[in-house]
């Protein structure tokens, strides 16, 4: 699933003082960028070109999160997990983008 994601059916979101957080799992080091999908556990799974090293995942799951959700960079942060596959991600905004 490439481009704008529309929609994220499936995904469990939670609301927080400044929008939403929600679970992404990405894949570092895939052959695509590309946001794959929605797990049964609500879970927004996200395949990356990028290696997990020096923030180069991180930075390339905000840029493919922003052009997915059609939303700038700013918008989106990652608030925990950052070195790990599993993240939380927040999005700054009204939902659904």
């Amino acid at each position: 699933m490439t481009g704008r994601v529309a929609p994220l059916s499936g995904l469990k979101t939670r609301a927080v003082k400044d929008g939403v957080r929600f679970q992404v799992r990405v894949l570092p080091r895939s052959s695509r960028r590309e946001v794959q999908g929605v797990t049964d556990e609500g879970v927004l799974r996200v395949r990356l070109t990028a290696p997990p090293a020096e923030g180069r995942a991180n930075a390339q799951l905000i840029e493919v999160l922003s052009k997915a959700l059609g939303v700038g960079k700013s918008a989106i942060k990652i608030v925990k997990g950052a070195s790990s596959r599993n993240k939380t991600v927040q999005f700054s905004g009204p939902w659904p983008p």
